[in-house]
């Protein structure tokens, strides 16, 4: 039986910190907010407080973080991936978002003829300018035809792409452009 089944089964049964039907929102101080994909892909959305005291408001492909003290807002509506897009292959899509001190991080899940990718995007507040900007992806390829095995990690950050703000990040012309280096 292959990693990526057993890992499937086992996700299966875990039980999420956050489910977007419950409707109820949870603080994650230490742990990661997780939306299960097929209520996303629902259309459903709410919010989840991130530790940072920023909320990740999430709404079928839109991303909006928001500040309630100071009123600040940010969003994108091409950064969040949904299950299986392209309908070529099994993927997860969007399957995580959480903080850690000033940063967010969504892990998604995509698919390219050959592989299962792994995306893990990072986002950086900086609260003096305010704004959230692109800080780095990694993506973690894993072959279709042999999931056991792992390609090694392609880790690209802003001076591969420069400062990128929250509302001009277009994940898939990023994964073109970097990905063809």
């Amino acid at each position: 039986m292959s990693i990526l089944i057993i890992l499937y089964i086992v996700l299966s049964a875990c039980k999420p910190i956050y489910n977007l039907k419950s409707n109820t929102s949870t603080n994650v101080s230490d742990q990661s907010a997780t939306v299960n994909p097929n209520d996303f892909s629902q259309h459903k959305s709410d919010s989840i407080q991130l530790k940072n005291g920023y909320v990740a408001i999430l709404k079928n492909k839109k991303l909006s973080i928001h500040h309630p003290k100071s009123g600040i807002s940010f969003s994108n509506n091409q950064i969040i991936r949904l299950q299986d897009e392209t309908g070529n292959c099994f993927s997860e899509g969007f399957m995580k978002i959480f903080s850690k001190d000033m940063d967010i991080v969504l892990e998604q899940q995509i698919c390219s003829s050959k592989f299962i990718i792994n995306e893990a995007t990072t986002l950086k507040i900086n609260t003096s300018t305010p704004s959230i900007f692109l800080n780095k992806i990694v993506y973690t390829k894993t072959a279709k035809n042999n999931p056991d095995s792992i390609i090694k990690p392609k880790v690209f950050d802003q001076k591969d792409f420069g400062q990128i703000p929250l509302k001009k990040i277009n994940l898939d012309s990023l994964y073109m452009l970097l990905n063809n280096k």
